[in-house]
């Protein structure tokens, strides 16, 4: 007998996260297989692959697939097509006409039969698919208000609403609306709180102080979110997707630090890559959204800035960043973005490095020397301390440094050249 794997808690299946390899060869003949696993497996494969192309057959999976588990990864899978092609320009590729015909497909489908249609709504980009999601809050049936509410949670935490004030009151007056039940409001409050609509922290208070006991815990952890959200001080990393969005073949941006070292308070956004170094000061707040960081399991802080999501970045892509402003001597930058790195020891040698570039040999060591003796210590971490030490004079002492670089840094790494000449000399 087939089984069916239940949907995760964001409304996707579980299989509909990114893999290293593919499940069937041809992912749109595998949705018209017979086997209901192989019908899956074509909807996951085309959840990470799929193209607008495969938007019409996916819908119509979606409304119509007799398994109920293939009606679900059919619609999460042409909801994430469309959230790859959701921002401008791609948006441009599915035209109106073709939204427009999705949109009549769904709209004569009773949502009854795939809740899972709702994260199609959210990403259509049609906005009768808007009001159909609010609509859905007012259902008699659970099933059908809470694909309602994954698909209002993948509608506003799009860059592509970013700054739409009306959709956000669009939704805080659903607390209003006494069609609405109180454990719908409070997965309404769970939303607003994740995707930063901060006008609803009013209506958020009072259902979490006045609301049966599993209510008032969910009203009542989205109103902490509210009220404590994390600074936007920061280093945040672009990995050109959107919000809720899943794209395998993702060109990553920028990586930026958001300071407010401005006399007057003012936000700053501090962009370093290999192409150089921009400070820009920021004239609006960004918003805060609370999501997961796509491959990750736990939701975290991010932040939308215009049509570009950022999440927090991670040590890798902070030792980049680091490296960008130092090859570009930009020392004052780097002095506003040291508070925010982490403690390991890749950000002792990018410090050491700091201040050997800025012509403080002697004070760097104390930086290398830490780094070496931390826990997954890079390699060239070795050779700044060899080259501080040479620097100084100190030629022997470097010697067993420019050896332990040499055995741990692959044979083409930058300054492995450089090392052996030293070393024979």
């Amino acid at each position: 007998m087939d089984v069916e794997a239940p949907p995760g808690n964001d409304g996707h299946a579980p299989w509909c996260y990114p893999r290293d390899m593919p499940e069937t060869a041809d992912p749109l003949a595998a949705l018209s297989a017979k086997d209901l696993a192989t019908r899956a497996a074509g909807a996951r494969d085309l959840a990470a692959t799929g193209t607008p192309e495969h938007l019409t057959t996916l819908v119509q999976r979606a409304v119509s697939d007799p398994s109920p588990g293939v009606r679900l990864g059919a619609a999460a899978a042409a909801a994430d097509i469309l959230s790859r092609w959701r921002l401008a320009p791609r948006a441009a590729e599915i035209p109106d006409a073709a939204r427009a015909a999705l949109w009549a497909t769904i709209k004569a489908t009773d949502p009854g039969v795939n809740a899972g249609i709702f994260q199609v709504c959210a990403t259509l980009n049609v906005p009768d698919a808007t009001s159909r999601i609010l609509g859905a809050m007012r259902d008699p049936r659970v099933d059908v208000r809470l694909g309602a509410c994954v698909g209002l949670l993948r509608l506003c935490a799009s860059a592509a609403v970013n700054g739409d004030t009306g959709l956000e009151a669009r939704v805080v007056a659903l607390f209003d609306d006494p069609r609405v039940k109180p454990d719908t409001q409070a997965e309404i409050a769970r939303v607003c709180s994740v995707v930063g609509y901060t006008s609803s922290l009013d209506a958020v208070r009072k259902l979490a102080e006045n609301g049966l006991r599993l209510i008032a815990t969910v009203a009542g952890e989205a109103q902490q979110r509210l009220e404590w959200p994390a600074s936007f001080a920061g280093m945040w990393a672009d990995l050109g997707v959107d919000a809720g969005g899943m794209d395998e073949g993702a060109t990553p941006g920028a990586v930026i630090a958001l300071t407010s070292a401005q006399p007057n308070g003012a936000q700053v956004m501090i962009r370093g890559t290999e192409a150089g170094v921009k400070k820009v000061p920021l004239t609006g707040a960004p918003r805060r959204l609370w999501l997961k960081r796509p491959g990750a399991t736990e939701p975290t802080w991010a932040l939308q800035i215009g049509a570009v999501t950022y999440w927090a970045a991670e040590d890798d892509e902070i030792i980049t960043f680091g490296d960008n402003l130092l090859a570009a001597e930009a020392f004052s930058l780097f002095a506003q973005v040291e508070p925010f790195l982490p403690l390991n020891a890749a950000t002792a040698r990018l410090r050491g490095a700091a201040k050997l570039r800025a012509g403080d040999a002697l004070g760097s060591l104390e930086y290398f020397a830490a780094a070496i003796e931390m826990k997954k210590a890079p390699a060239d971490a070795w050779w700044y301390f060899a080259d501080a030490l040479h620097r100084l004079g100190r030629d022997e002492e470097a010697r067993p440094h420019l050896e332990k670089f040499l055995a741990k840094a692959p044979k083409r790494a930058p300054f492995v050249i450089e090392a052996k000449k030293r070393l024979e000399a």
